[in-house]
């Protein structure tokens, strides 16, 4: 394959990233292209080492995602972020999938059902209050139940405050750890990549 060949090929699978940033990266591969065979290697040769375009682009899409996760600035951008470049990422290495999907599906279903029940104690605790606070005003039942549902009650509240704040603590390092794993992936694919 020819370096012009090459890099159309690589332009036309990088057509996901905005044209500035396309045309930038295409010029450092032609450079780096001229670079090795102005340092005596064989044109083909180096084509080669860059591999098939489409999995080199698969590359330089995921890296360009992964700064994307990095420069992300709110909520759901990062959200965006993050699932844009799950699907750059299992294409580049479907051991990734393996490695991946098993544990983010067992993180999502233990902190939904950990929200659910934060949510379901915040809801009991609230309208053990609220009953609480309507029997004060003419219900009547005895002075010691009354203050175990007052205090039940509070307990509820703080124990759903208390979960909630465990799961978005869980979700926030899991999810670092979720991207470290990723950042040395793709070192890992850079590194193994071309090796001149």
């Amino acid at each position: 394959m020819y370096k012009q060949q090459f890099l159309d090929e690589l332009e036309k699978h990088l057509s996901a990233i905005p044209i500035n940033e396309r045309q930038e990266i295409l010029q450092d591969q032609n450079d780096f292209i001229r670079e090795a065979v102005l340092a005596g290697r064989n044109e083909n040769e180096v084509i080669a080492k860059l591999g098939n375009p489409k999995d080199f682009a698969a590359s330089v899409l995921a890296d360009y995602k992964f700064q994307k996760i990095k420069t992300a600035e709110g909520f759901i951008p990062l959200v965006k972020a993050v699932v844009g470049s799950l699907g750059a990422f299992l294409i580049l290495a479907p051991f990734n999938f393996i490695v991946l999907f098993g544990p983010i599906l067992a993180l999502f279903t233990i902190l939904i059902v950990a929200f659910s029940l934060g949510f379901t104690s915040l809801t009991m605790g609230l309208a053990g209050l609220i009953y609480f606070l309507s029997s004060i005003s003419g219900l009547g039942f005895s002075w010691s139940l009354g203050i175990t549902l007052f205090f039940g009650s509070l307990g509820l509240i703080g124990l759903s405050l208390m979960i909630t704040y465990i799961c978005g603590y869980l979700l926030k390092f899991s999810f670092w750890q979720m991207l470290a794993y990723l950042s040395w992936n793709l070192n890992f694919i850079k590194k193994n990549r071309i090796q001149f």
